[in-house]
């Protein structure tokens, strides 16, 4: 028998200072500093408060880092309360930097503000309250209709900002409206706009297309103003409905 190595099987609870678990199966390497949990696993990590539910855990309690190599959901707690959700294909979680590397088919809800993000990876500070992605990331806003597009995009939830760059499109669903752009800042909370680079505005009712190279504008009554470059500065249209 290799000393190294135990097995536990029918059902296991542990804790430690960083985390409790809760697996049908767990395995201890002790020479590779490892413990893998199986089948309906539970981890909850203490502080900051994060559950994580998946079949296949794997604890690198020396890297202090988790890993789930599939379908794994993400709760983000907040006063006992359930602030964010994740759900990804796989994901790595480092305990020291309070850092979610989330893969495949990611999506992550959440409640402040309250938005819907999806990508194929997603960076989540979960404790900072940074989120982002390096790839082509979808952000809904389910409360003002809101959906913007991009390829790859970062945000600050505590300041409620994003900035997004390549192919940026935004699209207001209450008013049939769309923009287009390279660059956006987007501040949530105000639903206030700042697009940079090649900007088409459409709406469809009344049927309008403003262009220009920066915009400034809102989201939510589609009020926006479209201006032709840095040096003069001319304004092509302002619209307010």
């Amino acid at each position: 028998v290799d000393q190294e190595i135990l097995v536990v099987r029918n059902g296991v609870t542990g804790e430690h200072e960083d985390l409790n678990f809760l697996a049908s199966e767990v395995q201890a390497f002790n020479r590779e500093k490892r413990i893998e949990f199986w089948n309906q696993v539970t981890v909850n990590v203490k502080d900051p408060v994060v559950q994580l539910r998946t079949d296949h855990m794997i604890w690198e309690w020396d890297q202090e880092k988790l890993i789930a190599d599939r379908r794994v959901e993400v709760d983000r707690y907040q006063d006992q309360t359930v602030t964010d959700r994740g759900v990804a294909g796989e994901a790595i979680i480092d305990l020291k930097t309070q850092f979610a590397d989330l893969k495949k088919n990611v999506q992550v809800a959440l409640s402040e503000p309250p938005l819907q993000i999806a990508s194929n990876q997603i960076k989540w500070h979960y404790e900072d309250g940074k989120i982002g992605s390096p790839q082509a990331i979808t952000i809904i806003h389910r409360e003002e209709q809101v959906t913007v597009t991009a390829n790859q995009g970062w945000g600050d939830l505590k300041e409620e900002q994003f900035d997004l760059v390549g192919n940026v499109v935004g699209i207001g669903q209450k008013r049939q409206s769309q923009l287009n752009t390279e660059q956006l800042t987007w501040s949530v909370s105000q639903q206030q706009f700042q697009a940079q680079g090649n900007v088409v505005y459409r709406q469809i009712d009344p049927p309008l297309t403003l262009m220009g190279d920066q915009a400034v504008g809102q989201f939510s009554n589609d009020t926006i103003v479209v201006s032709r470059g840095s040096s003069g500065g001319q304004v092509v249209t302002e619209l307010v409905h």
